[in-house]
């Protein structure tokens, strides 16, 4: 009996941790907070460049970094200061989040959950999660929850 209760608690653990690894477009963890500790980069940065582009079509944007990089920042630019990074998978017409797919809107500011797609320079990412648009009570809940030097 004790052997069978043990199976049901590994198999628990198991489920749990599949589920944390497939990334957070496209599971259950889509609150901020949430993608914000499983992101490798988090940043806050103004769209500054998005291409012409049919409907539906991906393409990359560039994003002007805005005051400090809240997740990551040996990552970009490879710990060097950097002003701008390209961001993959944005489309016009609407975000697919089962795909992994944003959308963003020219001269807004975003707060953004990259993954590190291990590029020689550290200026190409890929979105991990949905950007979510600035505002105060985000920033003060994302600072809250990646505070390093907290208690």
């Amino acid at each position: 009996m004790r052997w069978c209760r043990i199976r049901f608690v590994l198999l628990g653990l198991l489920l749990c941790v599949v589920d944390v690894v497939s990334g957070t477009c496209g599971q259950r963890f889509t609150d901020p907070p949430s993608s914000a500790l499983l992101s490798d980069v988090v940043i806050e940065g103004k769209v500054r460049k998005t291409p012409e582009s049919q409907p539906g079509q991906i393409y990359n944007i560039t994003v002007a970094i805005r005051k400090k990089i809240l997740k990551g920042a040996q990552l970009v630019g490879n710990g060097s200061p950097s002003k701008k990074i390209t961001i993959a998978r944005f489309r016009n017409g609407g975000r697919d989040s089962t795909n992994c797919v944003g959308s963003v809107q020219q001269g807004r500011t975003y707060f953004f959950f990259l993954k590190d797609i291990s590029d020689p320079k550290g200026l190409h990412f890929e979105i991990m999660a949905m950007p979510v648009k600035k505002s105060k009570n985000m920033a003060t809940e994302l600072r809250k929850v990646l505070c390093e030097n907290c208690g």
